[in-house]
């Protein structure tokens, strides 16, 4: 976003490149599980994280409740008193140094922040862990890779979650398949081999 901003008002030398990470260890044959957890990654100290899971739960969660595990993963140590209240309810793992105890691949996995403030960088972990994206379009606006339909779920507004949730939570074939589609999204476009080339590039065109 802030890419396309720059080139708005006249900066020609722009060039957006994402954070690289390395792949985590994805077994070929892995399989969803026939009912989804839902996932949400983040520490709490993080505005976005935490008025976004506030959000989650005023907005989406009761429409869901006791359609399937929520999982928070990440320090709630700064949740609010409503907030930490609402978590007693579902499980909270804390922080966790190894993503893969706690994100399968195929699960669904919530980013519900509503503003366009900058990337999810937990959208790319979801990725990399094949997990289905099920996020507000403005919450994941800074990544042009994330498209609806093919790669991950979008949708306009808070509002709208808990329908797409209802709608993916138990069809573990469309779970696969864009979990496998956002797992080659992850090997496309965000390891350091396939951002090398983007560098070069870049250094070539600044000489």
């Amino acid at each position: 976003v802030e890419c396309e901003q720059l080139r708005e008002i006249g900066c020609k030398n722009v060039a957006y490149i994402p954070v690289a990470y390395d792949p985590a260890p994805l077994e070929t044959d892995a399989r969803p599980a026939p009912r989804a957890r839902l996932v949400h990654l983040g520490g709490l100290g993080t505005t976005a994280n935490r008025v976004g899971l506030e959000r989650f739960f005023e907005v989406a969660w009761p429409e869901l409740s006791g359609t399937g595990e929520l999982w928070v993963v990440g320090d709630t140590g700064q949740a609010t008193p409503a907030l930490a209240s609402a978590l007693a309810g579902v499980n909270c793992t804390g922080f966790v140094r190894d993503l893969g105890a706690v994100l399968r691949p195929f699960d669904l996995h919530l980013i519900p922040w509503e503003q366009n403030t900058g990337q999810r960088t937990r959208m790319v972990q979801a990725f990399n862990y094949a997990q289905v994206v099920v996020a507000v379009r403005a919450s994941v606006a800074g990544f042009p890779e994330a498209v609806d339909g093919r790669n991950c779920r979008l949708v306009e507004r808070l509002d709208q979650m808990a329908g797409v949730v209802k709608e993916l939570i138990d069809d573990a074939v469309e779970r696969e398949r864009l979990g496998r589609a956002a797992r080659e999204t992850f090997e496309k476009y965000f390891t350091r081999q396939s951002l090398l080339p983007r560098y070069q590039a870049v250094i070539s065109s600044i000489r």
